[in-house]
């Protein structure tokens, strides 16, 4: 072999090792772009899922406080009307014995 085919040859090899350098350069970027935009994605798609998770639970925790408050509203109307009962009876009963000891005098 010649010099001058021994350069040509290591010359063209060198330009190929050049352009496949570059090939695998550019497809490791690809590669790296698209698993960056996928971990992206997956970001998002996990953001989003937390963010309705969340919105539920406290649509679920207001709708439980707004059925306790209304339960305990109305245990103490129910309680504070037989309170009141029972203020009016004893009253009554007051009532009915100051007359029985008047009569009985």
């Amino acid at each position: 072999m010649t010099i001058y085919k021994s350069l040509t040859l290591v010359v063209t090899t060198m330009i190929n090792t050049k352009e496949e350098n570059k090939r695998q350069g550019n497809n490791i970027k690809e590669g790296t772009n698209e698993f960056l935009n996928n971990q992206r994605q997956q970001l998002e798609n996990t953001t989003s899922t937390i963010s309705e998770t969340t919105n539920r639970f406290n649509e679920n925790v207001n709708e439980y406080q707004r059925s306790n408050n209304e339960i305990v509203e109305k245990s103490i109307d129910t309680a504070n009307r037989y309170q009141q009962e029972t203020v009016n009876t004893m009253q009554s009963i007051t009532n009915n014995y100051v007359e029985f000891q008047k009569e009985s005098s």
